[in-house]
Order: structure tokens, then sequence, then C-alpha cells
């Protein structure tokens, strides 16, 4: 018998190419053609439909069954209640080809993570074989904060690297400083900022290694949590795997191939064409902003300072479907935990995108080609050093793109499409725990995440927003069971509803505010740290659109030494609302907890913390133009109060006691209406009175010094030189002005 001629591969990519030369190789053809890999035509798509759908449909419910499958597998609240987590498919080169349900804020980092291994050649260095498994939750690398862990697993076939396989999951704690672990404010440098995974070998033969494990028992308070989120990812890439291999045996790999690409190339297409359709070519603005408190905060006496820092938004749609965002005029990074990495401004776009656009389940790479962020050094959103903690990045990301996502909706309105437009703000003010637990378990950590998940939805353009229904980083919030987090936490819930008087007015409210009311249980020992995911405190996001109001900012209170505890023996009534605390319970202390602050104090058994979580989102046109019977709806719902109804709406109603309803005058409230309008014309000033007022203001630099900072930070002309130049423009400043 002849022997066998053992031909010795180069890479372990297609054709014996490097994944380096893989890479370069479609960046190349991109470049060139202006198609992903050259793709002018889409064979596969277009002389085999129903073969391209098989595989489309094959891998898509792959994904989302990986997915339960971790759900059931994890231990996490966070994975088994609120689905904090996703699972995707990638090229061998890294592009981003199918993601699961779920938070799709995370599909184009994994391409960066995967990327950051190809260039730094982890094929001859590291190695890259069957049954690899990779880690990271560095965000330096790519990723949004620490907590969020990818799990990475190449599939090969015939001894060739055909595709990726990621699953990220956010963990409850993640080891670092501050009292839960997980997203503390207390940090203000990147080793504090807990367990790092960066880009790491952690199993082979779809196993965890052993050294990884002790690790991670070495430096979490919640290990066996983190094991075994780290099993539930591999139970999901597994599935996913065998699956991938399943479809090229039935379809052959050069189909599998042609699919991968011409999936990515059909989303970048229909990016295009949506953009086109749906919006008006122009230019769209807003601003970031974002309110530092740290002076107070138990951290390094040379980065106790408060601060403020915008970041301005250019949102640019140009005529060939192409979006673009520019920040020049960002305020510069600071020691604190909020500032974010590109690879972290870029998935707060893609799942915007997702939101706006890419809503059919093909979001990938093709669908963040004809975008653009142009992010200046040296700024909040592009750091100058890889130093910075960036455990609440997301009070930065989830913020700004609630913002990009009102921009969009200002062109899609101006084309027509209003059943779209959401003006969001984004913002949540949520808090962590630490200290020891109801099971006498210390040291002990937790995220506070019930509500992480729902957020006030904003006023869309034909109707109101249902109530805590929506999120920037997720399509699919949940807060998840009571039950399951008082196994989790050291408080049992008081109440958990939506605050009153918490919808942003107009013409289309938003959804109101869901709050919390909690009971310290059995422990002496717990510390309360604001999580800043609304990172204001006195300036209110422009999130209104068209005459709406905007939203409130949200807040934690905590009440020390309370008799709660007698009023439930002696069966009284006990707090069920916002600010019934106040009303009907006694305490020796109240304490407000600044967006980026700490409690002063251990909580015990027995203390109270209150928690209106959501802000930020507004309300959609002129409320005195709001149909009066939505405003007898509100007030049947308890919604709004008759205060409300007459102030803000100018709705004169009464209380019909045999009916049990509220009534509408209807003549009062147009006579109403017509004054307040005239009211209106009585206190307006001319623009041009206004815009001499302040402009005398900005010339004496007769404003906070926190705003003169926040300038003389956003000014800079290494932070880009434009929108420092319309600033001094628009209130015609001398040339050479300064801050």
């Amino acid at each position: 018998m002849e022997a066998r001629t053992e031909v010795k591969r180069r890479g372990i990519c297609e054709g014996g190419l490097t994944l380096k030369e893989l890479r370069e190789k479609s960046d190349r053809l991109l470049q060139e053609t202006g198609y992903y890999w050259g793709l002018k035509e889409l064979p596969l798509k277009e002389k085999e439909p129903i073969t391209y759908e098989l595989i489309f449909t094959r891998l898509f419910s792959a994904l989302i069954a990986a997915r339960e499958k971790a759900k059931a597998v994890a231990a996490s609240p966070l994975v088994r209640e609120v689905a904090e987590h996703l699972t995707a498919i990638y090229t061998p080169e890294g592009d981003a080809v199918l993601q699961s349900t779920g938070i799709q804020v995370h599909t184009y980092i994994g391409q960066r993570t995967i990327e950051w291994m190809i260039y730094n050649n982890y094929e001859e260095e590291v190695g890259i074989n069957p049954g690899d498994i990779f880690g990271c939750n560095d965000n330096a690398i790519a990723g949004m904060h620490p907590a969020d862990v990818f799990d990475l697993l190449p599939v090969f076939y015939d001894g060739e690297l055909v595709a990726w396989v990621t699953n990220v999951i956010m963990e409850p704690e993640i080891g670092a400083i501050g009292p839960g672990g997980c997203m503390p404010v207390a940090n203000t440098e990147r080793f504090t900022d807990g367990f790092r995974v960066c880009c790491e070998k952690i199993g082979t033969d779809y196993k965890l290694r052993k050294d990884f494990e002790w690790r991670v028992r070495f430096q979490l308070r919640n290990p066996d949590m983190f094991l075994l989120s780290r099993r539930a990812a591999l139970a999901a890439i597994k599935t996913v795997h065998d699956e991938i291999i399943n479809a090229i045996d039935e379809f052959g790999l050069d189909k599998f191939r042609q699919f991968i690409r011409e999936v990515i190339e059909e989303s970048r297409r229909e990016q295009i064409s949506r953009v086109k359709t749906r919006t008006v070519p122009g230019r769209a603005r807003n601003v970031f902003v974002g309110e530092y408190y740290l002076k107070d905060l138990p951290i390094l006496p040379y980065h106790r300072m408060d601060m403020i820092r915008i970041v301005p938004m250019d949102v640019i749609i140009q005529e060939d479907g192409k979006i673009v965002i520019d920040c020049d005029g960002a305020g510069a990074w600071g020691w604190h935990s909020m500032n974010v990495y590109p690879m972290g401004m870029e998935g707060g776009l893609s799942i915007s995108l997702v939101h706006m656009f890419a809503y059919d389940g093909k979001a990938n790479r093709g669908t963040m080609i004809p975008t653009e962020l142009r992010l200046p050094r040296d700024t909040l959103v592009n750091p100058t050093t890889i130093a910075l903690p960036t455990a609440n990045c997301w009070s930065t990301v989830l913020s700004f793109y609630g913002l990009f996502m009102h921009c969009i909706s200002r062109s899609l309105y101006s084309r027509g499409f209003r059943e779209e437009i959401i003006g969001h703000g984004g913002g949540m003010h949520l808090w962590e725990i630490g200290g020891k637990d109801q099971y006498g378990r210390e040291p002990y950590g937790f995220f506070m995440s019930d509500a992480a998940c729902c957020e006030q939805g904003s006023a869309m353009g034909i109707r109101d927003s249902p109530d805590v229904a929506q999120e920037v980083y997720t399509t699919e919030p949940d807060m998840g069971s009571i039950e399951v987090w008082e196994l989790t936490y050291p408080l049992l819930y008081l109440a958990r509803n939506c605050a009153e008087e918490s919808a942003s007015p107009g013409r289309f409210r938003s959804g109101r505010a869901a709050y919390g009311i909690y009971m310290v249980h059995k422990t002496d020992k717990l510390l309360v740290s604001a999580i800043p995911l609304s990172p204001r405190r006195k300036i209110l996001p422009n999130a209104c659109m068209y005459g709406g109001y905007p939203g409130l900012n949200a807040y934690v209170n905590l009440y020390y030494d309370t008799n709660i505890k007698e009023l439930i023996e002696q069966k009284k009534p006990i707090p069920t609302k916002l600010y019934e605390i106040l009303k009907l319970v006694k305490f020796r202390k109240m304490e407000v907890l600044k967006p980026t602050g700490m409690g002063s104090e251990l909580m015990k058994e027995g203390d109270l913390i209150e928690a209106n979580y959501q802000a930020g989102s507004g309300g959609f046109g002129d409320p005195l133009d709001r149909d009066p019977w939505r405003v007898k709806k509100d007030l049947d719902d308890l919604v709004i109060s008759p205060e409300i109804a007459k102030k803000v709406y100018g709705v004169e109603c009464y209380w019909d006691e045999n009916a049990r309803e509220w009534r509408i005058d209807e003549e009062k409230t147009r006579q109403l209406r017509q004054q307040y309008k005239q009211e209106r014309l009585r206190r307006g000033i001319p623009t041009k009175e206004w815009w001499r007022k302040e402009r005398k203001r900005i010339l004496n630099k007769d404003i906070p010094s926190l705003l003169v900072e926040m300038y003389q930070s956003s000014s800079a002309p290494h932070r880009g030189e434009r929108w420092f130049k319309e600033f001094k423009e628009f209130w015609a400043l001398p040339e050479d002005f300064t801050f």
C-alpha cells in the first residue's frame, strides 16, 4: 500500500493561511471593493435561497437553544432570572456572524477579542487547538466592564479553523474592591477593578484548566457561582460548536464558508438600505453629561475630586447611508470607574443599531461597516492609558447611546416613521451591597440587579410608553422573581412597583419608573454603594422631544436604626410607596446616596433602603396637546395626581363618587389650556435677550467652578477643535477666548 504523504499546513485557516493572513485578506478586499470579502454578488442567497435560509435557521436556532441551556446550568440569578448573557458565532478571522437573543451589546466586542488574539500571534505563540477554551474580561483588550466575562471556543473541521463560538455572561461579583465586588465606585485604577482574564487559555479538551479554577477560588467572594457560569458558558458554546459541525456535514464546508460571508454582506447592504429609506441625511446633535462626585469617597487622596464631563455628539447621516458619530470636544478621562475604551463605545453602537434598524436577527459585522465612530484621544471615551478602571463604563455608554437613539428618532420623524421613535435618555441608579449575608457568609458581595433590565420606557411618536419596559443594552428586559433575589440578598422586599408621578409628561408620556423598598434582613454588617448608571444628580438629560418634559433623576436613600420591626410586630401600616418611610417610620438617620456615593455606615437588621431606579426618559410633544381621555386614564390608573392633571396637562377634572371614576370638564379644560398658552407668551422672552444675558455670563465666567473646569477640559485643542470653535461662533466670543 502506497504511503500517504502528509502536507504540512502553514496556518490553521482555509488554504493553509494563518489567521493574520486571513484577517488581512478580508480587510483588504473590503477596502478595495467596498463589499465584504469582495462579494459584489451573493450567489448562495440568490441561487440557493432555501439552502441559505436553512443554514441561517439551523445556526440561529442553535444559538437560542444554547443560550437557554446556559440558563439551566448556571447558578447566578443574573443568568437564570435576567438572562444577562449572549451566545454568538464568528468567522475564523473574528467577524461577527450571528448571535442569540439577549444582550447584543457584546456581539461586536467578541469580534475585537478574537482580533486581539490574532494580532498578538496566539496562533504561533499560545496555540489554538480543537477543544481550547479562551477567556477574556479585560476592557483594555475588548469589552464593556470586567463583570462581563467572555468564553471563546474555536471550531475546527478536518484540521481547519472554520469558526469561533463565544458566550458572554455578566458576573454579579468579580473580586473588585468595594462592597459588592462588581461595579464599585471606590476604585480609581484598574488594579482594583477585580479579577482579570486577559485572553488566556482557561481550558483544553473542552474542560476548564485546574490552575484557572484555583485562581478563581483564591480571588473571588463567590467562586462557585463564577465557575458554574463558566460551565454554563461551555455548555452553550459546545452545543453551537457541534451544530456547526453538523451543518458542515450536511451542506458542505464550501457552502458554510459562503454563508457566513454572505450573511455579513447582506447585513451591510440591509443597514445602508434601511438608513436611506427611513432617515433624512443631515446632522443631529446632543450631549452626554456625567456628574462625578469623588471627594467623599474612601479613595486615594490625589484622586478625590468632584468633576463634570461632557461628551458632545454630532450624529451625521450621509447620503450614502453611512452614520458618523463625532465626539469632538469630549472631556478628559479621569481617575474614576466611568471611563470607557473605544471597544465599549462600539458595543453601545452595535446594540443601538439593533434597536433602531437591524432587528431581524442578522445584526453582525456588516451592520457596523457603514458606521464611523470619531472618538478624540485622551478623553472619557478614548483614554490614553490602560491603567484606568472601567467598572462603571456603562454610566457613559447607556446615557450616551440613549441620546444617540434620540438623535436617530428625529431623523426617522422627518421621514415620517413615527412608530420607531424613542426620545430616550438612558440611565439608572443601581447599587451593590457587601459585608455579611443572611447565611453568615463573610465576605459577601453582590450586584443589586433586579432593576437593571427594566428601565423607564420613553415616550414614542404615536403612543405612551409601557411602564419599565425598555433598556438600552438589551432587547429583552426582565426584572426576575423577588423570591429568587431574596435567596441571594440579605434583604426582604417590602415593595416593588411603579412610582406615581414618575412618567415624563408630554402629548405622549414616558413609562413610569420602577422603585423598590427593602428591609435589611439577618445581617449586622452590610455596606451599600451606588452604581451610577445614571451619572446625574442635578443636570437633566436632553431626552424629551418636541415639547415633552425631561425625566427626573434617580436616587437611593438609606435609613438607619428604624422601628420597622416594631411596626410589623404590631401589625401597623408599613411603607409600600415612595416617601411613605418619611410618614410611617421612625429612624435615626436618613442618607441620600450620590450617583457615585457610598453609605457612611454599616446597615443592619431592620434598616431600610429606598431606591427609585430609573430616570432620564422623556416625553413626546406638548403636554397641553395631550388628549384629555388619556389624562383621565392616567388619573384612574394612579399614574398622575389631579394636581399634575391641572398644572401640567391643563385638564380640569373632578371625582365622580357615584361612578367611582374621574370625569373631565371639557369646556373648563379648553379654557384652562388657552389660559396657559397666553401665560407662556407673557412669561417668554425674546431669544436675543436670553442670548445676550447668557453670553455675558460666559464672558465673565459667571458660572459654577465645576462647569468652568468642565469647559476647560472639553476645549483643550488636542481633544478636537471643531466643537469649541462652534461654541465660540454661537456665542460670538473673541477668537482668543478660553476658559
